[in-house]
């Protein structure tokens, strides 16, 4: 922008405005401060030109209300509208609106340097990471914005439409403003999936066994409503000896069930045990323990006569 059309557009005047500061008014939706530009130092923006703030959304959600610094007349009620249009792939405003609201400021209160807070009828939606332009126009006067002087917020950039008519050229200052986003609400964490259950079974074919000889421990795998729970399973046949607790089952060997849930083995009996048998959880089964099963070793003719 050329020298001239600055001269044009923006005045001479200059005043430290410590006090005007951007604060959040208080809101009854659960809106957030999202992107913003304080500075204590501005100027008073004479001219008619629609000002464009390009910034870039730091939440995800609907873009509430915005807040605007400028110059009130108490003696003088002007029309303004306020925008949130989209930003083309070079940064640069365009006239296409996502949300506009038109409003009166002025012709009450005290002269000087306030600020403008407005909410939208119909906020439009933001998604953090991405650009947006607040455009501001006064109608028919000079719409006494307050800007800083120079570039003070790296992130944002101003763009004038001197004209009103889309033809945007940017400029070395920054709007002083405040946007507000509703941030979308985060998807709940899907809870753990329910594991199909079922039952598993243990059956000793001898409930005496002479010592020395084998028992052949048999059972089943049912779950009915995930059939595919039952083939394939690695089943720990476990043992304790009469003497003790549950707590004391430990692993002696595994065995596979078959295509329809089935397994058995073989094993030789030197002592009396309980048996049972345990199948571990997997992504989409649960975990099983079947009863005990008791096992006793008994002398050969004693075995004989039982």
């Amino acid at each position: 922008m050329t020298g001239r059309l600055r001269r044009r557009c923006v005045g001479a005047i200059n005043a430290t405005v410590a006090a005007l500061l951007l604060v959040a008014a208080p809101s009854a939706s659960a809106d957030v401060p999202d992107a913003r530009c304080d500075t204590t130092m501005a100027t008073v923006m004479l001219g008619n030109p629609r000002v464009a703030e390009v910034f870039t959304a730091l939440n995800t959600g609907a873009l509430t209300r915005f807040e605007v610094a400028y110059s009130n007349s108490a003696t003088t009620a002007t029309l303004w509208t306020v925008q949130i249009n989209t930003v083309d792939a070079s940064g640069k405003p365009t006239n296409s609106s996502l949300a506009s609201e038109t409003f009166q400021l002025g012709g009450g209160g005290a002269d000087g340097p306030t600020t403008a807070s407005r909410t939208f009828a119909q906020p439009p939606a933001v998604v953090a990471g991405q650009r947006y332009a607040l455009v501001v126009h006064r109608h028919g006067s000079s719409n006494n914005l307050l800007v800083a002087s120079s570039d003070v917020c790296p992130d944002t950039q101003m763009w004038l439409d001197v004209s009103t008519n889309g033809n945007w050229d940017p400029v070395g200052f920054d709007m002083r403003f405040a946007v507000f986003v509703e941030p979308t609400p985060a998807a709940p964490e899907p809870g753990p999936a329910t594991k199909a259950d079922g039952t598993l079974t243990i059956d000793a074919n001898k409930g005496k066994v002479e010592r020395g000889r084998k028992v052949t421990l048999t059972g089943q795998l049912d779950v009915p409503t995930a059939e595919a729970c039952e083939p394939g399973r690695q089943i720990q046949i476990q043992r304790r000896l009469k003497s003790e607790d549950d707590s004391k089952f430990a692993t002696f060997t595994t065995v596979q069930t078959d295509a329809t849930g089935n397994y058995s083995t073989k094993q030789k009996v030197k002592k009396t045990y309980f048996y049972r048998a345990v199948v571990q959880e997997n992504a989409s089964c649960d975990d099983e323990s079947s009863n005990s099963q008791k096992v006793r070793v008994q002398k050969k003719k004693a075995a004989q006569e039982a």
